[in-house]
Order: structure tokens, then C-alpha cells, then sequence
């Protein structure tokens, strides 16, 4: 079955006369309910959590929840996630980074992962989150996607490593970063890059061992 598709074509007059006589673009009522809504969306401060009212359906443990408040109140976005493994580090990076969308704070977003990782970081910010996270691999598009999921090993190669740096990412998140202590690591060079431009930065550490 085809359904019928109707295309509203009535706003085009009206678009054209606005044009013409230099009318209808607005008046006090549509003002007063902008204003109204603007308001009802303003988030005066920095402390608790919107996040969690969105995500009705996200299972939060006590300490993801704390861990991302921490961030957001007291470390500016920018921390290391040091948590064991299977302590959910990527609902806690996930939870930082919907916070900050939501406050409008954050949309041009870049998350270096390890290759293995790329669909995984994607499917659970796509399904927990509904952040609208886009894998990047063999043809990748990076002026073009605001939530931008790849490898670590992708973003360090050329053209890629230029093109990524030029851009103003508003966050980062780089997980698995305990790989990138030797500082003879090649991956290591794309991720100062960034270090240094770019705020909030989330790293992602799988904590099996101290941390130097």
C-alpha cells in the first residue's frame, strides 16, 4: 500500500506576500509566546541534573549519576573517568554530554574510540540517549555530522588528522584513553591537538590498574 502524500502549498502565498508588503513576520501574540517559551526552557543554573527527566527510561546508578554531576558543577566538563570496568563509563560520559546539549551549551561533538567501539559508542548514544551519533569510517564526512563517532586510528591519519583539527568541536570525548600514555604513540599527537583548543573533554580510562 502507497499512502497518499499531501504537500501544503498555502505558505507559499503567504510567504510571498510577507516579502512584497514587508507584513506578517510577526506580531505581539507570536512575540509574548516565543518569549514565554524561551523562558520555560532556561536552565538558570549549574546545579543537579536535566538530563535524567529526559531519559525516563535509562536505568541511572547512584554513583553514574554522581560522577556526572560532579563534572558539570564543580570540573567544567573537563575530567578523566577512571571508574573499573563495567561501571558504566559511557553512560556517565553520555549523561555529561546530554547535559550539555540540553543546556544548548554543546552541538559540534567528536568521540575517539577504538575501532572495535565505534558501533557500540553509536548504537548507545543513538537508543540511550537519542543523541543522533553518526559512525565515521571510510568516507567520512566530518564538516557535515555534529555528533561524530570514529577511531582513534582514522583520526590520526591523513587528510583526516587536518581536517578534524580545523574544526570547532564544542565537546570530546576520547575513549580507552589510558592507551595513549606512551608518549611515542603516534594517536597521541591528534589528541593534544585537541586537548589543547577544546572544552569540555571527557576521557574514558579503564581503570584495571593505578593511573600514573
Amino acid at each position: 500500500m502507497i499512502p497518499k502524500i499531501h504537500f501544503d502549498e498555502e505558505w507559499v502565498e503567504q510567504f510571498s506576500n510577507s516579502l512584497e508588503t514587508n507584513k506578517g513576520w510577526g506580531n505581539w501574540t507570536k512575540h509574548k509566546m516565543a518569549l514565554e517559551a524561551g523562558k520555560r526552557t532556561l536552565i538558570e543554573d549549574f546545579h543537579g541534573l536535566e538530563a535524567p527527566k529526559h531519559l525516563p527510561e535509562l536505568n541511572i546508578y547512584p554513583h553514574q549519576y554522581e560522577t556526572a554531576q560532579t563534572v558539570i558543577e564543580k570540573m567544567n566538563g573537563k575530567a578523566i573517568l577512571a571508574d573499573e570496568v563495567g561501571l558504566g563509563k559511557t553512560i556517565e560520559a553520555g549523561l555529561v554530554l546530554k547535559e550539555y546539549m540540553i543546556r544548548g551549551l554543546v552541538k559540534k561533538v567528536l568521540i575517539l574510540v577504538p575501532a572495535s567501539l565505534v558501533t557500540q559508542w553509536c548504537r548507545e548514544l543513538n537508543e540511550k540517549f537519542f543523541i543522533p551519533a553518526i559512525e565515521q569510517r571510510k568516507k567520512p564526512a566530518w564538516e557535515h555530522v555534529d555528533v561524530t563517532v570514529t577511531s582513534i586510528d582514522t583520526a590520526k591519519r591523513e587528510p583526516h588528522a587536518s581536517v578534524i583539527q580545523n574544526i570547532d568541536y564544542d565537546f570530546v570525548i576520547i575513549d580507552e584513553a589510558h592507551k595513549l600514555k606512551n608518549k611515542k604513540n603516534k594517536k597521541l599527537s591528534i589528541c593534544k591537538e585537541l586537548k589543547e583548543e577544546v572544552l569540555p573533554l571527557i576521557n574514558c580510562y579503564s581503570c584495571t590498574k593505578s593511573i600514573e
